[in-house]
């Protein structure tokens, strides 16, 4: 039973949706009701802060999964990390 999550925007609103293996919503939860300059940040934090392990394409250019791979590793978070 894999989860799978997405994050993304909706109408300015930082949202996580956590699906279950057969496409269902098991939950979206808004980490930010609207858009402010550390909204995505602290949505990645949520999702690291959440999970058990990180999986991550990233070419190792700063960016935001860059500092999503970063903080994952300062908690001690898994990393399998997937070279662009």
């Amino acid at each position: 039973n894999y989860k799978i999550s997405s994050a993304f925007s909706y109408n300015f609103k930082l949202a996580l949706t956590v699906l279950q293996g057969d496409g269902r919503a098991d939950l979206v939860r808004f980490i930010c009701p609207g858009y402010s300059g550390d909204c995505f940040q602290r949505r990645n934090q949520w999702m690291v802060d959440h999970s058990a392990r990180v999986i991550a394409v990233c070419n190792g250019q700063p960016s935001g999964t860059q500092n999503t791979i970063d903080y994952a590793r300062r908690c001690s978070v898994p990393v399998i990390f997937i070279p662009r």
